[in-house]
């Protein structure tokens, strides 16, 4: 999986982008079978300054698209919201996801930190 850094040197940010095509979209599709989703879904990550690290397909609830992308929240969110404003999709999800290096390095330490002053209900 990708491994880009910010201008501070710490790895970027990801986020796990799943989406439905709407019945429209997937029509269109099915007309041009030579279509490049990927191709296209990168070069708007581009333009927001992210990018897509990968990126599938899924059928459970319906045509839809799971995808991996790397950059700031601000650039996902940007990439995220126009692909729903386009009208190309529905029943979209958008959740921060880490990697293994930031469970270890940076989530684990800090959850230890919290741990030590919680207090759970009497």
């Amino acid at each position: 999986m990708g491994m880009g850094t910010t201008t501070k040197g710490m790895a970027m940010p990801h986020f796990m982008l799943q989406c439905d095509y709407t019945s429209a979209a997937f029509n269109k599709m099915l007309d041009n079978p030579n279509t490049n989703r990927f191709e296209a879904v990168n070069k708007a990550a581009a333009a927001a300054g992210a990018k897509v690290v990968c990126m599938f397909a899924k059928g459970d609830t319906g045509p839809g698209v799971v995808m991996i992308l790397e950059g700031e929240s601000e650039a996902a969110i940007a990439m995220a919201a126009v692909a729903k404003a386009g009208g190309a999709v529905e029943n979209m999800q958008f959740t921060r996801v880490f990697t293994q290096d930031e469970l270890r390095t940076k989530l684990r330490p800090k959850m230890m930190e919290v741990r030590k002053a919680y207090s759970p209900p009497n």
